[in-house]
């Protein structure tokens, strides 16, 4: 078995503009200028925990989350020179992934469906990391131009 590993990296400037292009998509608002930060901040989806009850109170009261370490939160920081402002912004990694895959697909840029796929953060870049294990003719189907 071969495996292929391919990293594309995205600037900050192509990362924004796929983020624009998916924003109804994710529900996401950007807000306007160019990223000059990105960090991730912790675990984004929460596995809830089950219910409390207090004595007296019919109702139940929803437990603490506990935070998944599957996928986590990444804060952009956005510079408007217009308005000379900084402004935040929390994205999950998951609905970042999704627009850097959208904005491939819309630039042509092929990336197989079924290949692992994983975000990494430089300090200038996103990278996004594809892992593909290709079966050679001993080992069975090789990869085909649809995949």
């Amino acid at each position: 078995m071969v495996q292929e590993i391919r990293r594309l990296i995205f600037s900050h400037i192509e990362t924004l503009s796929a983020l624009k292009e998916d924003e109804e998509t994710a529900k996401i608002h950007i807000p306007e200028g160019r990223i000059i930060r990105a960090n991730y901040v912790g675990a984004a989806s929460f596995a809830p925990q089950t219910p409390l009850t207090r004595p007296g109170y019919s109702k139940d009261i929803p437990a603490p989350v506990k935070p998944s370490e599957k996928a986590h939160t990444i804060t952009l920081t956005l510079y408007d020179e217009l308005t000379f402002e900084q402004k935040y912004v929390n994205i999950n990694e998951e609905a970042l992934c999704k627009a850097l895959i959208t904005y491939c697909r819309k630039n042509k840029i092929m990336i197989p469906k079924n290949a692992q796929k994983t975000l990494e953060m430089t300090e200038f870049n996103f990278c996004l990391d594809i892992n593909l294990d290709n079966m050679t003719e001993s080992g069975g189907s090789s990869l085909k131009f649809e995949d």
